[in-house]
């Protein structure tokens, strides 16, 4: 809604033929970099809360197989845990042991937790526990496997992160590089063509004369429509290399907005001061 009222209230009322193009192509990227920055700030947001949640999965799950061990039900672990420090984990763990309170078995409370968090290592981790609690009462031994393979996913997402940065660094200089590209034709080329229009020969008595072939059609070619062209080109660019940088970096699409937003904003304000 932000950015369709943006859009309207840079463009009303918005004309109906072809002069329409050049009066909406800035207000609409506006109004995605509205859209865009919103979003990207929420899901970062979210995404980092999940990310230490999933930190704190491993001492979690070390200190209820403990517990266990020290002979305490799987209720009573949950009640011992939510005394730690477990950050925004420990905040749905004691949320969890409310609902226990509240007469919801520890299966229950603990699906609750996982659609609450929706995290793909809770997730792994709930299924594991209760269909451990189903099957025996000794789930220390269980509880020590899921700690270790939480740490060991955790170590695979820092090591994807690292290889992943050269070739997020390629996606940037590869858009960059373009961007440059079509500034330098529209500050450099575009002017020459202009003038060499400009100096085209207008008498009859200069057709043929030298360079009337390459300058005789100059006066027809419509530069602004090319430098719309080139800003299409140059956004549609930013807008697709960012998503495909969050797919690559960090495994989703929607990790890309941010860098997508930041592309996209250097696109426009480039074209702004050219």
């Amino acid at each position: 809604p932000a950015g369709v009222a943006w859009l309207l209230a840079r463009t009303w009322p918005v004309p109906l033929d072809a002069s329409a193009v050049p009066v909406v192509d800035g207000p609409l990227v506006e109004a995605t970099l509205v859209v865009l920055v919103c979003y990207a700030v929420a899901h970062e947001l979210r995404i980092r809360r999940t990310r230490r949640i999933d930190r704190a999965v491993p001492d979690f799950l070390d200190r209820m197989a403990s517990l266990d061990e020290a002979g305490l039900t799987v209720v009573g672990s949950l009640r011992r845990a939510t005394r730690g420090d477990l950050g925004p984990l420990g905040d749905e763990v004691r949320r969890a042991w409310r609902d226990i309170e509240w007469g919801a078995d520890a299966e229950t409370a603990l699906r609750r937790l996982d659609r609450r968090v929706g995290s793909v290592s809770v997730s792994q981790v709930v299924a594991l526990v209760t269909n451990a609690m189903r099957a025996s009462g000794d789930l220390a031994p269980v509880l020590r496997i899921a700690a270790e393979e939480a740490q060991q996913a955790r170590r695979l997402r820092r090591e994807r992160s690292r290889e992943m940065f050269t070739y997020l660094l390629v996606i940037y200089v590869s858009a960059l590089v373009f961007l440059g590209i079509v500034a330098g034709i529209i500050v450099a080329f575009f002017p020459a063509i202009e003038s060499a229009a400009a100096s085209a020969p207008t008498a009859a008595g200069d057709i043929g004369g030298p360079g009337a072939a390459i300058t005789s059609g100059l006066a027809d070619v419509d530069l602004v429509a090319y430098e719309t062209v080139f800003f299409h080109l140059a956004a549609v660019q930013a807008f697709c290399s960012g998503l495909v940088a969050g797919q690559l970096g960090e495994g989703s699409v929607p990790d890309g907005v941010k860098h997508a937003t930041i592309l996209l904003l250097v696109t426009y304000a480039v074209f702004s001061v050219v």
